[in-house]
Parts: C-alpha cells; structure tokens; sequence
C-alpha cells in the first residue's frame, strides 16, 4: 500500500507537469464516454431491453395487411372474431377513445382508449394504484369503470392513492376509478388520460363488418407457440373470414404478427442506429488523438525511463508507475463523462418524451457505460506502457546518448502516426457525410410545399357531448353557430371546422372510386384519405382552389351531397375528362358506398406526413355527413381560425366564444396550426442536432490530431529542417515539404472515407428526404471540408518550420 500510494503521488505530480496534454485527454475522453454512454443508454432502453411487463419477450402486435397499407387496423366483430379462434395467442384490442369530464370548473375534453378489459392482464402490467381493469369488466351488466393514466393521475389529482373508488363523469356517465396505470405504459399511444373496458356487446358497431376499422390488436403467446406459429394461425382464420364475408373483407389480404418491442421501435430504430454509429466513430477518432498524444509522450519520455533502468529500477515498478498515471486519467475522464451521460439522459426523459417512444424509461445503464469505459481504459493503459516497451527494446547507449534532446522516431512510429490522420480523415468523413445529408433532409422537409398555410392560424381541439348532438343535423347547428359567431369576432379572417387537422396525427381514410367506372372487384378500389369539413375551412388553412369551387354554406342536409378532391385525387381518376362535376362513390358508411358529387380541386395538402408522395384526399361536407359517420365528428372535431393577430392571443377570445355557443363543449388543445408542423419535424430535428454536435466535435478532434501529428513531425526533423535551410532550401520548398506529407495522408483518408460513406448510404436512406448521402455532389463538399481542415490544421506547423533561426518545440507538455 505504501508503494501504491508513492505511485498515485508521483502520477500525480506527473499529470500537474503537463497540464495541457493530461487536460485534453481528460476532456476528450469524458465527452466521448459521456456521448456513447448515452446514445447507447437510449438505444439499450428502446431496441434490446425488454417491455416493463411480465415475459415482454412473449408479446405480440397484430396487423390487418391491406394492399394500400401493410398495418391497419382491424373492425370490431373481426377482432372479436379472431380472439374467439385463436388458440396460440391470447388477443386484446383497443380504440382511441375521446371523452368529456365535467367538472366543477366546466366540461374538459381528456384522451382515453377502450381496451379489452383484460388487455392489462393480458400485457402482464400491474395497477401503480388500485386494480387493474378485468376481464368481468366487459361483460354488458357490468358497472362503469375507469383506470387513470399515470401522467394524469400526477396532473389531475397530485398523486393521491385515495382517488380510487371515486366517480367521474365522463360523457354524461358516471365511472368508478378502479386503479391507476403504471408509470410506464408503452403502447402505440401517447399521453393516455385514462382506459375504460371495450364493452364490445354494447357498441353499436358490434355486428357491423363493412364499418370503419379502429381497433388495434395485441396479445401474449402461448408457452408452446412462437410468433411464427402465431402468425400461420391467424393469417388461416383471415382466409377463413375472407371466404366467409367476401365483400366485407375484399382489402384485407391478411395479418401480421410481429414483437410488441420491435414493433414499438420501428419508428427510432433507423435513428437510433445511425446516431450509435456516428458516435462511435467519434470516439475512435478520439482514442486515435489520445493515442497519439500517448505516444509522443512515450517517445519523449524514453530517455528518462532509460536512465531510470540504467539505475536499477525493474521493470514491473516502471510498468506500475505508468500504468497508475493512465489510470489517473481514465478514472478523472469516467467521473466526468459520467455526468455528462446522466445530464444528457435525464434531460432527454424530461423533455423529448412526445419525440422517441420509452425515452422516459431510459436510464444510466451501468453495463453500457461499463463497457465504454472499460474500452477507454484498455486503450490508455496499455498506450501508457508504450515508454518501457521503447527503452527497453532500444539499445542503451543510443537511448542514454539522445536524452537530453528529443527522441529519434523509427519508420514503424511514423507509419503508425501516418495512419492516425488517414484513419481520423476517413471516419470524419464518414460522419460528416452523414450529418449533412440528414441536414439537407430537414431543410427540404422543411421547405416540402404543404398546399396550406399554417401561419396565422389558431387550431383548437373539441368534443361535443354526443347526448346533446347525435345526428347530422345536430351537428350541423353547432357548425353553423360557431361558423357565425366566429365571422363575427375582431381579426377573424376565416373559420372553420374539420374532422382532422393536418398533421395532427388524427387519421382516417376510406375506398373511393369514380361512379362512371369503379373496379370491378371491392378489394381494387384505392383508400383515399377522409376529411369532414365545414364551409371556410379550407379558406381558413388556404388550401389552394386549382378548379371548380369549395365548399360553402348551401351544401348542406337538403342539397345533394358534394365533395372537394386534391389534386392527387383528379390526376389520377379523371386526368382526361377533369374531376369537377363528377360522380364519386365513397365508402363511409356501415351500409356500402354513397354516390357524391365532386364540385372543386384543391392542390395537394400534406396532411398526414411531409415526405412521400401526395395521396389522394377527399373533403366532404360537414352539413352532409351521414349518420354513421357523425360519431367521429362529435367525438373529435378541430377548429381552424385565421386571424390577423398572433394566434396564441386568440385563445381566450375562442373559449369565450364557445361558451356562449355551448358551454357543454369541451376543448383539449388550443395550440396554432405551425405547431403541427413543427411537432412533425420535431424527430428529424432532435437527429440531426444530435449528429450535428457529434459532426462538429469530430471534425475539432481531427483538427487537433492533424494538427499534432504535423507539428510533432517538425519538431522531429527540426534539425533537418534546420540543415536544409542552411544549404539554400526557400521557405517555399520547406513549407511545401511538410505541408505536401499531410495533404497526401488526408487525400488518402478522404478517398477511404468517400468509399465507406458510399457504403453506408444504405443505412442512411431511411433518415432522408430528396437526398442520398452517397450522392457525389454531397459527398465531394464534404471531401473539400475535410481536406481544407487537415490543410489548415497543418499548415500552423509548416509556417513555424520555415521560420528564421533556431526552431524551438513545437509539441510541448
């Protein structure tokens, strides 16, 4: 113990002698555990570690596969159906389920889902408070009963374990709290209020299997079965159901099955991926640059552990000594990038929730940061014994004889520092490469031609009791009462209402076809995505009128039903003859398709995603909606205000306007149509500031390592230099001697980089949007960017090499 105190005393004293160098592998070190720490912390939670529930590895996700989209949703008798038949999964659906709380302080509008009552069983997740829902729950006699949502529970009633065995009203009906979701609840769905039982008996969608399909499907494996086995069973009873009920199934070409945690991290994979791989490339970058610093000091220290050998010391207390200073530094660089990894991953659970799915779950993991720093300190010790191996391989009286001046460098050094920059050149490359393709990707994304214009434009989130408006016509005066007092307000522009706002992630579609000549086969006609408008919506947005005329206020209940196409619409079903004042037959009704008349053309609206191309879109009027339909616009509708002000300073003046319009209304969000927008790239953003910051630490990290090997390189020929110029050598000639070994080594890397970018191009095709990243335009600037940073970094130490008179050190402690 004495001994190892002497040593950590001496390491010490050691590192306070070259503050600079020990500080740079300090910090680099630190913010590459940090950075990787973190990353894979993230990637750990949502790509490899298992569900919060019991035996998550048995849990499935079921898809309807249509040929217009590979994961719909299934109908409720259909899902009922194959729970009934299924003998190797036990199945569980939800829907996404909108309600009104009425409260003392007014009506508000909450999200919810019904879920099969032993849905939670079924996931293997326990009640935080409470119990969970139960399979008796279903059963049509049985009393209503709510879990809240964990989030809400927190929000709503401060955490309170006594608000179990409460009631709620909610949509005019009394509820029992029976429990509270756990903490992580990580289905497709975000910010869930609360959960009541499907009550699938009482649904009046029950026996209706041409209606609209909402339900989703999950379920836990049998012990004997396997997601493959699964997944045979059931596309069997969806042929079984497709001979049974043709018309009604004519789309569906059957389901898949695929894990509940793949599934969940469909999304994130590709970034999550690609962020892990440009971390990690950053990091060898940095252990290049430590490595190389390692080694300068190895070789400038050979004299001194020369001597030191010469006077008896053993070669296991040299060995200890340098291994307790490399030590030293991993330990100080591990505490800080320790840090770093838990400020990043608490900062991301906190705030980038609605961004990642389970981010919140993510924590410290000590296995990865175990990892990453075990990798570190490998690296840095076995370097740190690089000045024993030197002295103790060269021989004595060479080494004694040069150590009051700076070591000598032999060819495998040089080759070893030749092949630093070419190796940190080439994984820069490839990293920045890959950063400015994503940023291309968000700045088309960001300038995709939207067909609207979100500026200006408040959006508020409704739900109408659905006592109080159970027909079309009910709904009808409600759109006119708003439309009316709306009109009349300061600074209005325009209002309207919708079914869906655009990007808010509200979706719904249905098969359409011109009347003149449908396919001849149901599972032929193409999905269309679905709006129910009122009149001054569209105006609202500005969705550009390219034919005919919107909808206005006469379309309504007593006039013949109309509908306003996009662009996508009319190009592809009447590009010869023009849409305007033709028949169209929707599918938007339990009972078959309804002809309609299309009375206008708008140009495409991105209404769903920003990238890919424009589907065709349908807007129907919301005084003409039919009485199936008139459910899902009472249950969520949107309100869409242009005004002249700031939008956000409209919200008082809307809720004071609907309170006199219905005070029963309840509102959710009250936000602006741009925050859609940005809520949308949000993701794409949150990757590529990520990548952004590892781009630009990487290019520093080879700025400096260039740097470093250029100017220890002339502070190894500084006596060659010197006799150079002393026979008549130009400054020119000098300069271009040091700085021509640099541009070739970094011309090499870049070429290295340039093929390994190329091949990466594939796994970066999933982030982009209008533009590759193996693309020869983008891939020649960033060639330039790095070339032009090795000339630069280099070019400091060339300039100091032709200086007049003695050169002094270039590379010091």
């Amino acid at each position: 113990m004495p001994s190892i105190f002497h040593e950590l005393r001496f390491a010490a004293r050691a590192v306070r002698h070259s503050p600079l160098a020990s500080g740079f592998i300090v910090a680099t070190l630190a913010i590459c555990i940090g950075a990787v720490a973190a990353v894979d912390s993230v990637a750990d939670v949502v790509l490899i570690h298992g569900l919060p529930f019991d035996d998550p590895e048995r849990l499935i996700w079921v898809s309807s596969v249509r040929r217009d989209r590979p994961d719909a949703p299934f109908t409720l008798p259909e899902m009922l159906d194959y729970r009934a038949q299924a003998k190797s999964v036990r199945l569980a659906g939800y829907a996404n389920w909108n309600a009104i709380l009425e409260g003392p302080s007014g009506a508000r509008w909450v999200q919810g889902l019904r879920m099969s009552a032993d849905g939670l069983a079924i996931l293997g997740a326990r009640a935080s408070a409470g119990r969970p829902l139960a399979a008796a729950d279903d059963a049509p006699e049985a009393p209503r009963v709510v879990m809240l949502g964990h989030g809400y529970w927190r929000r709503a009633f401060a955490g309170d374990p006594g608000i179990v065995g409460h009631s709620l009203r909610l949509n005019g009906e009394s509820y029992t709290v029976v429990g509270v979701l756990p903490r992580f609840f990580p289905l497709p769905v975000r910010d869930v209020d609360l959960v009541v039982p499907l009550d699938p008996e009482r649904d009046p969608r029950r026996n209706a299997r041409g209606s609209v399909n909402f339900i989703r499907m999950f379920g836990r494996l049998e012990p004997s079965a396997t997601a493959a086995s699964a997944d045979r069973e059931l596309n069997l009873v969806a042929a079984r159901l497709l001979a049974q009920f043709p018309t009604e199934y004519a789309r569906k070409l059957g389901v898949r099955v695929t894990p509940l945690q793949d599934y969940l991290a469909t999304t994130l994979r590709p970034t999550l991926i690609v962020l892990m791989a440009c971390v990690s490339l950053m990091m060898v970058i940095a252990l290049v640059n430590v490595l190389n610093l390692l080694l300068a000091r190895a070789v400038r220290r050979q004299g001194e552990t020369a001597v030191r050998m010469a006077l008896g010391a053993s070669h296991p207390r040299l060995a200890l000594q340098f291994l307790v200073e490399g030590a030293l530094l991993v330990a100080a660089a591990g505490c800080i990038g320790s840090g770093l990894a838990w400020a990043a991953i608490s900062y991301a659970a906190s705030h980038l929730c609605g961004i990642a799915p389970r981010i919140e779950e993510a924590r410290l993991s000590l296995p990865v940061l175990g990892l990453v720093f075990a990798v570190c300190a490998v690296a840095v010790l076995l370097f740190s014994l690089v000045p024993i191996l030197i002295a103790r391989n060269a021989p004595l009286e060479n080494v004694l004889r040069g150590a009051g001046r700076a070591g000598g460098t032999t060819p495998t050094q040089a080759r070893l520092r030749s092949s630093f920059i070419v190796v940190e050149v080439a994984l820069a490359l490839i990293v920045c490469s890959a950063t400015s393709a994503v940023v291309q990707s968000l700045i088309g994304l960001q300038r995709v031609e939207l067909g609207y214009r979100p500026d200006s434009v408040f959006v508020a989130r409704l739900s109408l009791p659905p006592g109080r408006y159970p027909t079309p016509s009910d709904l009808a005066r409600f759109s006119a009462s708003m439309s009316d007092a709306l009109a009349g307000a300061p600074g209005v522009l325009a209002a309207g209402g919708t079914s869906n706002a655009p990007l808010s992630g509200v979706l719904a579609s249905v098969p359409s076809a011109p009347a003149h000549d449908p396919p001849a086969l149901r599972s032929d006609w193409p999905n269309a995505t679905y709006r129910i408008v009122s009149p001054g919506y569209l105006e609202a947005i500005r969705a550009h009128r390219r034919a005919g005329r919107l909808i206005e206020p006469h379309d309504d209940g007593g006039a013949p039903p109309v509908a306003v196409v996009n662009r996508a619409f009319a190009e592809r079903f009447f590009a010869k003859t023009g849409a305007v004042d033709r028949q169209l037959l929707i599918d938007d009704n339990d009972t078959g398709p309804r002809p309609v008349t299309i009375v206008g053309v708008v140009d495409d609206l991105r209404e769903t995603d920003l990238d890919g191309p424009a589907s065709p879109e349908v807007f129907i009027s919301m005084l003409q909606v039919h009485p199936d339909a008139a459910s899902l616009v009472t249950a969520t509708q949107f309100w869409a205000v242009r005004v002249r002000s700031e939008p956000a300073a409209f919200g008082p003046t809307f809720l004071r306007i609907l309170h006199d319009v219905d005070p029963s209304v309840a509102t959710g969000t009250l936000t602006d149509l741009t925050s859609y927008v940005d809520a949308t790239i949000a993701p794409r953003r949150f990757s590529v500031g990520l990548l952004v910051t590892f781009a630009l630490i990487s290019l520093l990290l080879t700025a400096l390592g260039v740097y470093g090997i250029a100017a220890y390189v002339v502070e190894q020929r500084r006596h060659e230099i010197g006799i150079r110029m002393a026979l008549g050598a130009s400054p020119r000639s000098i300069f271009g001697l040091v700085l021509g070994r640099t541009i070739r080594l970094a011309c090499i890397g870049t070429a290295t980089g340039v093929l390994g970018a190329w091949l990466a191009s594939g796994l970066m095709s999933r982030l982009m949007f209008g533009v590759s990243p193996g693309s020869p335009g983008l891939l020649g600037l960033v060639s330039v960017v790095l070339l032009a940073t090795a000339v630069l970094a280099s070019s400091l130490p060339a300039l100091r090499a032709v200086r007049a008179g003695a050169l002094r050190p270039l590379w010091t402690e």
